[in-house]
């Protein structure tokens, strides 16, 4: 009669590689969906057995009679007295964990190497304005003609258009000293 069941377990519509098993109140195979016959009157591990005793229904994490490593899922018939145990693959059971975590590292690559753009882009947008303010500071210093200039940065051109403005009022106010001076002395 069990040898009936084999082909039920089968057409589960389940992945290939879980396997579902039906025990008897002792803990051996009655049938499988895969290699049934192999594995018919097999007691399964101690740790199954111990986990099957202590609860009609419930999750463990071990490995099958043909030594995968598995997450089995188990429910005990309360007439029968007989479990059903569906075992996945443990490695089935990571993958989407796995796929989360590079889906993750990956898109935190992806906003780390964006912010490093942006911090780059602003640094050039802000590093020229901050080398003209110097260049314009210098001429300033030597007295020479010091020309506004607009660098999208709003702090860099108001720096800009007062160290144009200082160079001319500095030129005015010394050239208006310098005639003072002259028509001093011519007098």
């Amino acid at each position: 009669a069990a040898e009936r069941l084999v082909p039920v377990l089968g057409q589960q519509g389940l992945p290939d590689t879980w396997l579902v098993s039906l025990l008897d109140r002792r803990g051996k195979v009655i049938a499988r969906s895969r290699d049934s016959a192999k594995y018919v009157g097999r007691q399964v591990s101690p740790a199954l057995q111990a986990r099957l005793a202590a609860n009609a229904s419930g999750v463990h994490h071990g490995v099958t009679l043909d030594g995968t490593p598995t997450v089995a899922f188990f429910h005990r018939a309360p007439v029968s007295g007989w479990t059903v145990v569906m075992s996945v693959p443990a490695t089935e059971m990571r993958r989407p964990a796995v796929v989360a975590a590079a889906g993750l590292g990956t898109l935190i690559l992806i906003v780390l190497l964006c912010a490093l753009i942006a911090a780059r882009s602003y640094a050039k947008r802000t590093a020229a304005p901050i080398e003209q303010l110097r260049l314009a500071a210098e001429r300033l210093g030597r007295d020479e003609p010091v020309a506004a200039f607009e660098s999208g940065v709003a702090e860099a051109d108001a720096v800009s258009a007062a160290l144009a403005d200082a160079g001319t009022r500095i030129r005015d106010n010394k050239a208006h000293l310098e005639r003072r001076v002259a028509e001093a002395v011519s007098k």
